[in-house]
């Protein structure tokens, strides 16, 4: 990292084999979604179409470009078989550094192209429906530019927006998040809210994009320290608003007050279609892109996603900050992607730590997906599940140390919620017993040979030399 523009980013993926370019001529449906979805599945590459009916070949489209770990890592600039596990240290490690203002351009490729009014056209794109029954096409990989009408910080975040017309879309901002607080406040004074979108961007910015922070953190800020050099950015056309000079499309306009319409159905990642719901919609006022621009698009759907790919990594980095900052005693969160479930692990001392651990995850920046917590010892690998269903059955008793907390307010992508959008919520205490009421008397726990992380290095070592 850096990369200069979302163009270098696709040529150190073809480098690297980890893009396809396709060009024999496809149909955007079936054929996008269901690619897209295969290649996921089969941790296959990026996938980019270039023979698109009814589109020109100078309007190519792009999808599942960070589906794979492996482009994960090359997104940070790492080597591509770089671990999960060491992906999460080194954005924790990146982020512990002062956080990088963005620098303001004047020109920049992005501008090549401009639309106003009756000459906007969200078609002129290649815009496609994912999952067979959504009820229209989607932009899915959005980078949403909003500023506080108050405080003035920009917040940038992706959340999905069904096109209603060649100038219309809506725009689901969930109303406990950034998004939708921000909106709030416009909606309260009476005013429209300015908005931007911008796609095919650095993939620093989709990081930051992806993450949760406290509220007044600006996500260009994140993706400078992500960087390690400042963001660009640049005036929009048509609103006040800042948007990434080296992105290939932005799509300016307004979010106005009190005007909800229906939208959905949608293939949600729970497997399930989301019901119909009337929220905001985005009137469209300007269209700036560059010359023979990429659209680029994110596979959503039933898990394995390629946001669940993205989470994997992004979720434990940014949640493990966030919790280290309300419990220094905590190593590691990892939210299992595709789901509602999170497991904590940390070096806790105290009889009752782990019910504080929960209840600070529980009100988190991640509440709205907030359902299963576990809560594991130094001993336990979070990661692997195996060690993990170890911990529950040979630490946990239900009787005792099952946290049950009735009548939730959920994010409304869970199937099994009430009608009035309510979960429960399930904290499992799967630590060892503490002082100063050990649960049960006992001689000990069996710890390995200090030697055994040696050995295990050596075996490997002679494994891969042969044996020899």
């Amino acid at each position: 990292m850096p990369y200069r523009d979302f163009r270098a980013w696709i040529r150190k993926l073809e480098e690297e084999r980890e893009l396809l370019r396709i060009k024999d001529p496809v149909r955007l449906e079936p054929d996008i979604g269901a690619s897209s979805q295969a290649s996921i599945l089969d941790d296959g590459p990026g996938l980019l179409f270039e023979n698109l009916p009814g589109y020109p070949p100078s309007h190519p489209l792009t999808i599942a470009l960070m589906g794979s770990p492996r482009r994960l890592a090359l997104s940070l600039d790492l080597p591509k078989h770089t671990s999960r596990g060491d992906m999460v240290q080194e954005i924790v490690r990146r982020l512990e550094r002062p956080l990088i203002k963005p620098k303001r351009i004047s020109s920049a490729p992005l501008k090549e192209e401009r639309h106003f009014g009756k000459d906007v056209n969200l078609f002129e794109f290649p815009l496609h429906r994912l999952n067979m029954r959504d009820g229209g096409p989607y932009l899915t990989k959005t980078h949403i530019i909003m500023k506080d009408p108050e405080t003035g910080w920009t917040n940038v975040a992706m959340y999905r927006m069904q096109v209603k017309n060649k100038a219309k879309t809506n725009v689901w901002f969930m109303m406990s998040q950034h998004g939708g607080l921000i909106y709030r406040k416009w909606e309260d004074a009476g005013k429209p809210m300015p908005m931007a979108v911008a796609f095919g961007v650095d993939p620093a910015l989709t990081w930051a994009t992806v993450s949760k922070f406290q509220a007044g953190v600006d996500e260009y800020d994140v993706a400078g320290a992500l960087r390690g050099e400042p963001m660009e950015v640049i005036p929009a056309e048509t609103v006040d608003l800042d948007v990434p000079a080296s992105a290939e499309v932005v799509i300016e306009g307004e979010v106005p007050p009190g005007i909800r319409e229906f939208e959905g159905a949608f293939g949600e990642y729970p497997g399930s279609y989301s019901s119909y719901h009337r929220i905001m919609v985005f009137e469209i006022k300007a269209i700036t892109h560059r010359k023979n621009p990429i659209y680029d698009a994110v596979h959503m759907g039933k898990v394995p996603n390629e946001n669940s790919v993205i989470f994997s990594v992004s979720r434990p980095a940014f949640d493990t900050q966030y919790m280290r900052q309300q419990f220094p005693e905590i190593r590691a969160v990892v939210p299992y992607h595709g789901s509602h479930q999170v497991v904590i692990q940390g070096n806790f001392r105290r009889h009752g730590d782990a019910r504080r651990v929960m209840l600070g995850w529980f009100v988190g920046p991640y509440r709205d997906v907030a359902k299963n917590c576990i809560v594991v010892d130094e001993d336990v690998d979070p990661y692997d599940p195996n060690q993990v269903l170890w911990a529950l059955s040979y630490r946990f008793q239900a009787d005792r140390d099952l946290v049950i907390i009735p009548n939730y307010a959920s994010s409304g992508f869970d199937p099994s919620e009430t009608r009035e959008g309510l979960v429960t919520l399930c904290g499992f205490d799967a630590t060892k017993a503490k002082p100063p009421w050990p649960r049960y008397e006992m001689v000990g726990w069996v710890e390995p040979w200090k030697e055994t992380v040696d050995w295990r290095k050596r075996i490997n070592e002679m494994w891969g030399k042969g044996g020899n």
